[in-house]
């Protein structure tokens, strides 16, 4: 394994504990079986050869960890890409290493909206969870 893909690995690890240690129902690397179930319930489509990250409150969820200069353009490219392949309906971002400006971020956002995507969520360096895009029906969690 490079070092690229343990860092990658380590994020998604430190960004489920944050989430978990914030209250929310978090199950790492969920079974196909479970991915498929979390979608029926949820009404969340998405292709069953994929394997999404985490089930966060019963959602299917895939994890994008931002490199430092990676500019908001990327951060959004990188999310649209998991919707078109049908990855996750759902992101959650670990900004720990990422250096750039969370207003810009979600402007990009909110002025290029990406179809499919329901929600993305993000962690912060500071360890707060924060609403990018928000769920349907603007719930917080």
């Amino acid at each position: 394994m490079d070092e690229a893909t343990r860092r990658a690995l380590g994020l998604e690890n430190q960004c489920a504990d944050v989430l978990a240690n914030e209250g929310y129902r978090v199950h790492q690397n969920p079974t196909g079986r479970e991915v498929a179930d979390a979608r029926g319930r949820s009404g969340d489509i998405g292709n069953p050869s994929k394997t999404p990250d985490y089930l966060i409150e019963g959602h299917v969820f895939d994890c994008y960890s931002p490199t430092p200069p990676k500019p908001v353009r990327g951060i959004w490219t990188e999310v649209s890409k998991k919707i078109d392949k049908s990855q996750t309906q759902r992101v959650v971002l670990n900004l720990q290493d990422w250096r750039g400006d969370l207003a810009a971020l979600r402007k990009q956002f909110d002025d290029w909206p990406i179809a499919g995507l329901k929600e993305v969520a993000a962690v912060t360096r500071s360890g707060a969870i924060i609403q990018i895009v928000p769920r349907h029906g603007g719930e917080a969690r």
